[in-house]
């Protein structure tokens, strides 16, 4: 029984013979009874030595608001101490009694750096437990043998690493409605999907004056949860450090990030994502700096990734620092995911665009960036691109679309490193690069997933190019151009069958919605066949499967079917079809060419034409019209050379009689 005068008295089991055992009469040999036996502190602090202290022992331990029970004595290892657990009392025939009190694991010397606090959620409710001393990262640490409760305070201080897993190297938690308290030290989290640190904070606040809360151990389909808040989401949590590591990215498609947010909270120091770990950031999810401190940085390290979500993406801030505070709430939105006073993201990091909603990429997203990753939660969400962007490994394309303006997205960076496409479904809207210097087949290494946007929905204008035969390496830009491909070089005579395609026929007819233009790095690309698949959703007019094809023209020159390669029969359907021709060579502009089948999106029931005093009436009645835009009257001198007169604009969609003049 320990009753001093009051609990700064200290009652200290240490002696002064040559052995170093207590002169109290314990040494490191001294157990407790298992029939009544127990260590009973009411008042004061029991300091223990490394030499003089209870051993493992069946009694049991009483403790009273305000006392100490100091334990220094640990293990040379882990191995060691998973068999000693402290406090070492087992209390097998009569439970702790704990109505306050802190017991303090401070293991700091060799041969005591290892300590494994005795934890059983249903037995060892523990008020205050606080972890001292020393360890070295990746050599030693303290740890807990369950789930543990803490009903007052977790305290962390000097070098001190806990690890939040058991003996046999499973996670384990601290729980209850105790607060953390950290002014040193490392806690080191191993669990999946709940939200940590798991104490709730309600009799004990969060105080992070120093130290390190770090994740780890995810694979690469797991996911952990930072803690934003505590007092039942009613206080912000405010992190010093925060370490996040893993043991394989997680770029899953099913719960993608290592290591994501419960809801937003404050950052004093800095926050290393470490690779391979992948953080995730959702539309919702703020990282704010703490007030008046103009250092605290977000780091996204060379190899790590980071997903997220704002509406106005990752931003950079003033070069004095300007980061937002948590009191501003949601405001601020253009502050963006990240509001710290600095913020890196380094170009050899993986970055993407998740969560719902359309979103900008924000002015921080590097230039050059080791993957991209479109993951958006609505597969019609956007992410407008604020800069241009090369991801030299892969783009990775599985639901939302791309939108890049003026800007461009570039996949690869040279010829050795040419990068991969992963693609499911979305689009670029724009302009996108991609690299070439040999035979390639394939989505993964030809396919440019191109979009046009038209009226707030995004059509299929894929182009897939394969080469057959080993070009001069180089890069090669691709656009959609919507205009009209217009009748330069027409009609085209003899386009042969091909398939199940019987019949051969003549080219009278192109797409006015628009055609491709492909621009080769100069001097290179010019020497390699291949072969070119271009996809037109929605293209009106195609009645006929059959009689379409793909066109060539160099510059503003006239459309070809050129010589030297070989049309292929179309696939797809009406609504989606697909153009195809091999062992085609050079670039410029790319598009469809249509038979007398594929002629005009109107039934036209009459076309007259009046002379009248030097001057001629035309006049033309439509009975029907499917998506037409305008009419295009064009006169000839010669009946093979023809120039526009006119353009009127057409009904759009109409199944009454319709008539025009000019």
């Amino acid at each position: 029984i320990c009753d001093l005068l009051d609990n700064d008295k200290q009652l200290i089991l240490s002696g002064s013979d040559v052995a170093g055992n207590g002169v109290y009469g314990v040494s490191n040999t001294t157990t407790l009874s298992g029939t009544g036996g127990k260590l009973d502190i009411r008042k004061g602090q029991v300091l223990e030595t490394e030499k003089a202290y209870f051993g493992n022992t069946s009694g049991t331990l009483y403790m009273s608001p305000g006392t100490l029970y100091y334990i220094p004595k640990g293990s040379t290892d882990t191995t060691a101490a998973k068999t000693d657990l402290i406090p070492r009392m087992t209390g097998g025939t009569s439970t702790y009694i704990l109505n306050g009190g802190t017991i303090e694991l401070a293991g700091g010397s060799a041969g005591n750096f290892s300590q494994l606090l005795r934890a059983d959620d249903a037995n060892y409710d523990y008020h205050n437990i606080t972890f001292s001393g020393s360890n070295t990262l990746g050599t030693n640490f303290k740890f807990i043998s369950d789930q543990t409760t803490i009903t007052d305070s977790l305290y962390i201080t000097g070098t001190a690493i806990v690890d939040c897993r058991n003996s046999a190297g499973q996670a384990a938690s601290f729980v209850g409605n105790g607060g953390l308290i950290m002014d040193g030290g490392r806690l080191r989290i191993k669990k999946l999907n709940a939200a940590n640190p798991e104490l709730d904070g309600i009799n004990e606040d969060y105080i992070l004056t120093a130290g390190t809360v770090e994740f780890y151990g995810t694979e690469a389909t797991q996911k952990q949860v930072v803690r934003g808040n505590y007092k039942s989401g009613t206080r912000v949590i405010e992190y010093y450090d925060l370490d996040i590591n893993a043991a394989a990215a997680n770029y899953s498609n099913a719960d993608r990030g290592n290591v994501g947010m419960s809801s937003s909270f404050t950052l004093k120091g800095k926050m290393d994502v470490n690779a391979p770990a992948v953080f995730k950031m959702d539309v919702s999810d703020f990282i704010w700096k703490f007030s008046g401190n103009s250092t605290n940085n977000v780091n996204i390290k060379s190899g790590a990734g980071l997903m997220y979500g704002s509406p106005y993406g990752i931003t950079t801030v003033a070069l004095s620092g300007t980061g937002t505070e948590a009191s501003s709430g949601s405001g601020d939105a253009p502050k963006g995911n990240i509001r710290t006073s600095i913020r890196t993201f380094d170009a050899n990091a993986s970055y993407g665009f998740v969560s719902t909603g359309n979103m900008i990429s924000g002015s921080a997203l590097p230039s050059t960036v080791k993957a991209l990753y479109v993951f958006k939660d609505v597969a019609a969400n956007r992410v407008t691109l604020t800069n241009s962007v090369r991801a030299d490994s892969a783009l990775r394309m599985y639901s939302g679309h791309i939108i890049t303006g003026t800007n461009r997205v570039e996949l690869g960076k040279d010829i050795t490193d040419r990068g991969t496409l992963d693609y499911t479904t979305g689009y670029v809207v724009g302009n996108m690069r991609r690299w070439y210097d040999n035979t390639n087949s394939g989505i993964a290494s030809g396919l440019y997933p191109l979009g046009e946007d038209s009226s707030n929905f995004i059509k299929n204008r894929k182009y897939l190019i394969e080469y057959s035969a080993d070009p001069t390496g180089g890069y090669l830009d691709v656009n959609f151009n919507n205009a009209d491909m217009g009748l330069a070089g027409l009609p085209i005579t003899g386009i042969p069958a091909a398939g199940s395609c019987t019949n051969p026929f003549d080219v009278t007819s192109t797409e006015d919605q628009g055609y491709w233009i492909a621009t080769p790095q100069t001097g290179t690309l010019s020497d390699g066949a291949y072969t070119l698949s271009i996809t037109g959703e929605s293209f009106t007019t195609i009645t006929d499967m059959c009689q379409l094809t793909l066109l060539k023209r160099v510059g503003g020159g006239n459309w070809t079917a050129p010589v030297g390669s070989f049309h292929q029969q179309p696939s797809g359907t009406y609504l989606v079809p697909t153009v195809s021709r091999t062992l085609l060579t050079g670039f410029s502009n790319f598009g469809f060419g249509g038979g007398s089948p594929n002629p005009l999106p109107v039934e036209l029931t009459s076309f007259t034409g009046t002379c009248n005093d030097g001057s001629v009436q035309i006049n033309w009645s439509t009975a029907s019209e499917l998506n037409s835009k305008h009419f295009i009257v064009q006169r000839s001198e010669d009946g093979a050379h023809y120039t526009a007169v006119a353009v009127v604009l057409a009904a759009g969609f109409s199944n009454q009689p319709r008539n025009y003049s000019i």
